[in-house]
């Protein structure tokens, strides 16, 4: 989830262990996130929903960008390059 945000990117999210629905609910409060119930017809109706609305996900996109989050995974590819460099 906050990898998809830290892209910029709308998400249609559910949570999945026991520790996620606050975590979901604060995310899906700051914006950038469609909460869910784990549910597979909620959340293809959030996603075909969401992927109808290009101004709902314009608006999300734009909120999940002012989160401002950092995109870890150029940071994590050249940690791993190294690593396996060192092998």
């Amino acid at each position: 989830l906050l990898q998809s945000l830290a892209c910029g990117r709308p998400t249609v999210a559910a949570p999945i262990a026991g520790d996620q629905p606050e975590r979901l609910a604060q995310c899906a409060a700051r914006g950038g996130v469609v909460p869910v119930a784990l549910d597979s017809e909620a959340l293809a109706t959030a996603a075909l929903r969401l992927h109808a609305a290009p101004a709902e996900r314009l608006r999300l996109g734009a909120q999940a960008r002012a989160l401002g989050l950092a995109n870890g995974v150029e940071t994590a590819l050249v940690a791993f390059g190294e690593m396996l460099a060192r092998r």
